[in-house]
């Protein structure tokens, strides 16, 4: 899934950061372009990206409407401090259909050599705040055994989550 959703809401304000090294992901597409490309239905960029936008908001995760011109999407508030990661996976697990086309692609990449140094800061850093997480591999943080709803994971990733606004790949 998508690296957006990384550690679902794991990125900065900045909009950065999804399952782990993810909702940054998700950001980062969505500014450069909204939607476009298979997957559309022959929709705008802006009628995708409101369409996704009203799915997420249909299952519990509250999002500005996109550009009403470009489609461009501003997941900065719903994935920062404060955010649900369990309600923000669930809902991106649910829109998967609807999500514009630049945010399937940035999920597919895999993290360049800046960003796997920037994971592998951001999963010592976890670390040394009580959760037990590997470093990354070539194909980003493994989040598989995380448990993002354990108070101690949150503790950690609100102490950690400003070294992920340089780690935007991919993620396992």
């Amino acid at each position: 899934m998508l690296a957006t959703v990384l550690l679902a809401g794991c990125g900065g304000s900045d909009g950065g950061g999804s399952d782990v090294a993810s909702v940054k992901d998700a950001s980062a597409a969505a500014e450069d372009g909204g939607s476009s490309g298979s997957g559309s239905g022959g929709k705008s960029d802006a009628e995708q990206a409101q369409e996704f936008v009203d799915c997420m908001r249909a299952n519990g995760v509250d999002m500005e409407d996109p550009d009403p011109a470009t489609g461009k999407l501003n997941l900065g508030a719903a994935m920062g401090p404060g955010a649900d990661p369990q309600a923000m996976r669930k809902a991106m697990e649910a829109c998967r259909d609807t999500m514009p086309q630049a945010l399937k692609d940035k999920a597919a990449e895999k993290p360049d050599a800046q960003e796997l140094e920037s994971l592998k800061k951001f999963a010592a850093c976890m670390r040394e705040n009580g959760v037990d997480i590997e470093d990354p591999g070539p194909e980003g943080l493994d989040r598989g055994n995380l448990d993002t709803s354990d108070p101690d994971f949150q503790k950690a990733l609100d102490a950690c989550r400003e070294l992920l606004t340089g780690a935007t790949g991919g993620g396992r």
